[in-house]
């Protein structure tokens, strides 16, 4: 066997590059993604390789597993982030200052992904603009490796004979350990290091048994071996997509592609399979990887952040050109001279030591000075405020993932001594309403009950990815309302211009205004708001440092009113149809030729992309104050229809 795998280089190319493409170019390769999942197959190969030939010449040492981790990681990634501090500190706002540096020192602690894990979502849109997001990988490797080195030299030493067979069996009680995170804890899955600890373990399983198994004597086996696994590779690449449940058994297909093709080529390259990823640009782009992974998501996430999290084709292109360019001389310059032989002599573990003290120590200053918004002038931090521009008690009263607050524990806010006799119940988009409609309440006798959950809309039987407990919290909400006499008035708010794409949404959000409308209950549909793809008050806080027009940030209403008329069409006809009341909030966005997210006269009208701020949530609470007032008077003179 040849001491220097090609392949393994061709396959590194193939991993990166799905990753990059699914990162530049989303619809380009859908599943792009399983890239990482080949490259810890190929880690945990590689790894035990190591550490079976050191314990074999009776040299293995933990030290020296670390030095050589530190001198393999360290510098590369020392210059990754430093790049990201300095370029955080001239393009990005507070926040997102403060959020960079919060991940930098979870990235040199090896904890990105729990940090990423429960502050955002891998496939979330505003995720993209996280400079560091990627390094969740890195932080799954050195978690799984704290760990195994020590249990392959006591499987070495106390049990050799069975060390094969203890790892098949690991392997996949790790990978039903997987599968059920994804079934049951499906927001966990992505980032959870007991989630991907299967796909290391593939590899260390591949790499106890070349050794054992050799196919030299069996060529077209080897060809067709390496075929399948180079087909078993690609094909998710092309089909998955992030709707597929991952990782768990879906990601078992890449990892198994990956297995058979690192296994056949422990007995030989000379496969079709094997010359085809030993070709020139296969090497080439497998030098790169370690440095290309890097470098190409900060470069697609710092203008995400500056111009908005769709990037134009070109821009795009522009960015992975950069980051193939930057990663070619990080190789040869930073990453090469470490790893050859003859690399500095240096105090690894001490050094190593050292910068994850540096860099920690710059992103706990960066967070304890709230990302040094002394950069920019009063007027922009005014703007970048908005940020904070949301439902105070959003952390009591609004249902994260679990949505798991009670009916009878949900808050309620008005009038005092008075039982809830409306309710906002709603995805995100209605927590700010119910804050707002709570604080005018009392003026007009009523008391106002919020019922919103993330990513969970007010309809029946809509299974969203990432929310398990969706379904039986609308369930459970619905009869509660039915059963609540003291409720006279549900308000219903949900981010339609990406619910109506799930299957089943149109269908259950009519089963829910049909059964409060039968239950003798006013319901008020809010019709949906602009959106964008950006962080609304970062956007503006910059244009008042570049002294810009405020006004002139938003979307034509005429290109609005085109891409939410389905939606309007659709409500409308569900409020005829039901006797429900129809509350238009656009008026406050629009003024008939153009929708704004700043108003002179009111301010910032959105806390992120698409969320909008308590303050505008403020201006809106009277008008829709009157409406619900109309369906008062509307319903005592029109039952519901039975």
């Amino acid at each position: 066997m040849a001491s220097y795998r090609y392949d393994i280089q061709g396959v590194r190319a193939l991993a990166v590059l799905s990753v990059v493409i699914f990162h530049a170019f989303p619809s380009l390769l859908t599943g792009g993604f399983v890239g990482v999942d080949i490259f810890f197959v190929i880690s945990g190969y590689l790894i035990t390789n190591s550490i079976t030939k050191d314990i074999e010449l009776r040299r293995f040492s933990l030290q020296e597993f670390y030095r050589r981790r530190i001198r393999r990681l360290f510098p590369a990634m020392a210059l990754v982030l430093a790049a990201c501090i300095v370029a955080g500190y001239i393009f990005f706002d507070p926040q997102q200052l403060r959020g960079l540096s919060q991940s930098v020192v979870a990235t040199m602690l090896f904890v990105s992904n729990i940090y990423f894990m429960k502050t955002t979502g891998y496939f979330d849109g505003a995720s993209d603009a996280k400079p560091l997001l990627h390094t969740w990988s890195l932080s799954v490797e050195e978690q799984f490796y704290i760990l195994f080195p020590i249990f392959m030299f006591f499987l070495f030493r106390y049990f050799r004979r069975g060390a094969l067979g203890s790892m098949v069996l690991l392997t996949i009680l790790c990978l039903i350990l997987s599968e059920a995170i994804v079934r049951l804890r499906p927001e966990w899955g992505y980032f959870f290091t007991p989630a991907r600890a299967f796909e290391l373990l593939i590899g260390a399983t591949v790499s106890l048994m070349v050794p054992r198994f050799r196919l030299a004597a069996w060529p077209k086996a080897m060809e067709a071996l390496a075929g399948l696994g180079l087909v078993l590779m690609i094909v998710p690449m092309v089909f998955y997509s992030n709707k597929t449940a991952f990782p768990g058994i879906a990601a078992a297909v890449p990892c198994l592609g990956t297995a058979l093709v690192l296994f056949v080529g422990g007995s030989s390259t000379g496969t079709l399979v094997g010359r085809l990823l030993s070709a020139g640009p296969c090497q080439f782009f497998g030098n790169l990887s370690y440095s290309l992974y890097l470098w190409h998501w900060p470069l697609l996430a710092f203008p995400r952040a500056v111009l908005g999290l769709e990037l134009e084709p070109w821009v795009a292109s522009l960015s992975v050109v950069a980051a193939i360019v930057i990663s070619a001389a990080s190789y040869r310059w930073v990453e090469t001279p470490f790893i050859r032989p003859g690399y500095p002599r240096l105090p690894y573990l001490t050094v190593g030591g050292g910068m994850i003290a540096a860099f920690c120590a710059v992103g706990i200053a960066g967070h304890a000075l709230n990302g040094l918004p002394m950069r920019f002038s009063p007027e922009a931090r005014v703007l970048f405020a908005a940020t904070d521009d949301a439902n105070p008690r959003r952390a009591q009263c609004h249902n994260g993932t679990e949505a798991n607050i009670s009916y009878d524990n949900n808050c309620v806010f008005g009038a005092e001594g008075a039982a809830a006799d409306v309710v906002v119940w709603g995805d995100s988009h209605g927590a700010e309403l119910a804050y707002a409609l709570g604080e005018v309440a009392p003026a007009a006798g009523h008391k106002v009950m919020q019922i919103t959950a993330s990513a969970c809309p007010p309809a029946l039987n809509t299974a969203r990815a990432g929310r398990p407990s969706c379904q039986a919290h609308n369930a459970r909400t619905l009869t509660a309302l039915v059963a609540d006499r003291n409720v006279r008035t549900v308000v219903l708010v949900a981010y339609y211009q990406v619910l109506r794409k799930e299957k089943g949404f149109d269908t259950g959000f009519e089963e829910v205004v049909r059964d409060l409308r039968k239950a003798g209950k006013n319901v008020v549909i809010v019709l949906p708001i602009p959106v964008y793809d950006f962080d609304v008050p970062s956007v503006l806080g910059s244009m008042q440092e570049r002294g810009g027009d405020l006004s002139s940030i938003g979307v034509r209403q005429a290109e609005f009113d085109a891409a939410v008329a389905g939606t309007r069409t659709f409500l409308s006809d569900l409020a005829a149809r039901y006797g429900a009341r129809i509350f238009d909030p656009a008026s406050l966005f629009c003024d008939g030729a153009f929708c704004r997210v700043y108003s002179p006269a009111v301010g910032v009208l959105y806390f992120n992309e698409n969320h909008i701020s308590l303050t505008a949530a403020r201006h809106l609470s009277a008008p829709l104050l009157q409406t619900l007032a109309g369906t008062v008077s509307a319903a005592a003179g029109s039952p519901p229809p039975q």
